[in-house]
């Protein structure tokens, strides 16, 4: 079902504090009160599609900041790989959220490899403290894995990334999901079936 007229939660909701953080597919994100789980009240919301696609997956707040990661995930059927990316929403007005910055890999690089180009997820793990502050690990399907600092939100800069091998007989690769462990891991895993990677953010 197309985005436009598809609206569901998609991405697993986030609670930090009273607040939850809620990405819609079709229906953009919202920022929900959550004090009393019985009785939740809408906050903000936002939504951009149209004038782009949305299948918007994922959205989670920056470690203690009144900003937000929201990724638009990439179709498998429509091309529109080139408008599917990475968000930085300004949650200063809850009421009113506002994008102010995107991210995307080199286009040019990526763009015609099979599969889909563009955003899926994030670990979903933004610290407001560590080693890994401020850095967003972000799936992004045939561009792989990429390492995205957001210290300064209205500006966020690759610092890193890792893009798997084709494995022989293969079309491609579709880096999907990320997940991490104590140890400070990450575990890649492909949506076409090519395997987990482990691997070490070195900075």
């Amino acid at each position: 079902m197309p985005a436009e007229s598809s609206i569901t939660l998609h991405g697993p909701p986030m609670i930090r504090g009273n607040r939850m953080y809620c990405a819609w597919w079709g229906g953009g994100m919202a920022i929900i009160d959550c004090t009393d789980l019985r009785d939740m009240k809408l906050v903000g919301h936002i939504k951009w599609s149209p004038p782009f696609p949305g299948s918007t997956h994922t959205c989670w707040p920056i470690g203690d900041r009144p900003y937000l990661v929201v990724t638009d995930e990439a179709r498998g059927k429509q091309k529109y790989w080139d408008a599917q990316f990475m968000w930085i929403i300004d949650a200063r007005a809850e009421t009113n959220p506002l994008p102010v910055a995107t991210f995307m890999p080199d286009r040019e690089k990526y763009y015609e490899r099979p599969g889909r180009f563009g955003a899926h997820n994030i670990l979903e793990h933004l610290p407001a403290k560590g080693p890994w502050k401020d850095i967003v690990f972000l799936t992004y399907f045939n561009a792989g894995l990429r390492a995205v600092d957001v210290s300064d939100p209205l500006h966020p800069k690759e610092v890193g990334c890792y893009v798997p091998e084709t494995p022989a007989g293969s079309p491609g690769v579709q880096s999907n999901d990320i997940g991490s462990d104590d140890e400070g891991r990450l575990y890649l895993i492909d949506r076409w079936g090519q395997g987990m990677h482990i691997l070490e953010y070195t900075g």
